[in-house]
């Protein structure tokens, strides 16, 4: 079993691009690494702030949160016609 340490996610960091933040919050609920909030979500923000979008999408938290409990996988080179895709099934 693999020990899945958020540690290095930036989902929070100004300097990725918001696409880079969706991936990689994605990427760490797939693997179901805990997910932490490391950033200031006490300011005052627009109700549009690409952050909380990002770090509260429930789409992503239910991937995460499934009971299931397992981790997706990278497929092999080749599995798909159109780029690396992570796989796992849900309950």
């Amino acid at each position: 079993s693999n020990s899945n340490s958020n540690d290095n996610s930036n989902s929070s960091n100004n300097n990725m691009s918001n696409a880079e933040s969706r991936t990689m919050m994605s990427v760490w609920a797939a693997v179901k690494a805990p997910l932490l909030i490391g950033t200031d979500i006490t300011r005052e923000r627009r109700p549009d702030d690409q952050t909380l979008k990002v770090l509260g999408n429930p789409e992503v938290i239910a991937v995460n949160q499934d009971p299931l409990g397992e981790q997706a996988r990278l497929l092999p080179a080749g599995a798909s016609s159109g780029g690396r895709v992570w796989a796992g099934r849900l309950a």
